[in-house]
């Protein structure tokens, strides 16, 4: 991990964040690792993430928490989450390492992303809902196309991908054979140029 991997520092932790318990590495860019919910505007808030880089790569990723449905209110994981995701300049992937445990009560909370083609996800200023041109598929992973409309009527339509690894339950090892296959399924589908979130649950 390079130099750009960093905690917030205490300017970051605004209301809307979900945790108080992290401290900032003072050796890091900060400024190079945080990510704005909307950068092209100066106010915006910003998504409890970390930009992590890969030393001698192209490669890089955003590293978040799962944003949880039953925290929508307070912090406002839902609509932040989503409105960053909108804002990406570059296409955009989510890697969802979220297991789905349907023995654990908080789990059974999510998912926070439409499930039906007729049933869009309202994450307000954003509507999400399947890509009606594209079949969601489930060998070896889990991956869903999404389109996300904006509530502003001039600001385009956007698509976004979520490769899912649903067996992964938070807190255990994937199967080395299963991770071999996750890492080159990415490569294969997604260029560095690309915007890469990940999440786990807790992140």
């Amino acid at each position: 991990i390079s130099k750009r991997a960093t905690l917030f520092p205490d300017d970051y932790y605004l209301p809307e964040t979900r945790l108080y318990t992290c401290f900032p590495c003072e050796q890091c860019p900060a400024q190079t690792a945080k990510i704005q919910i909307n950068p092209d505007d100066p106010a915006s808030p910003y998504l409890h993430a970390n930009v992590i880089a890969i030393e001698n790569s192209a490669w890089e990723f955003i590293a978040t928490p799962a944003p949880l449905p039953f925290l929508s209110e307070k912090p406002p994981d839902l609509s932040q989450f989503w409105q960053a995701i909108y804002h990406q300049k570059n296409p955009c992937y989510i890697v969802d390492l979220a297991g789905r445990d349907p023995n654990d009560l908080i789990l059974q909370s999510l998912p926070y992303y439409p499930t039906s083609s007729h049933e869009p996800l309202s994450c307000n200023p954003i509507q999400i809902s399947l890509d009606p041109n594209s079949q969601p598929s489930e060998s070896p992973f889990f991956m869903a196309r999404y389109q996300l409309v904006h509530n502003l009527k001039n600001l385009p339509i956007k698509t976004v991908t979520r490769i899912s690894v649903p067996d992964w339950a938070d807190g255990t090892a994937l199967d080395i054979n299963k991770l071999k296959q996750l890492v080159k399924l990415l490569k294969e589908t997604i260029r560095p140029s690309d915007s890469i979130f990940i999440h786990c649950f807790m992140g």
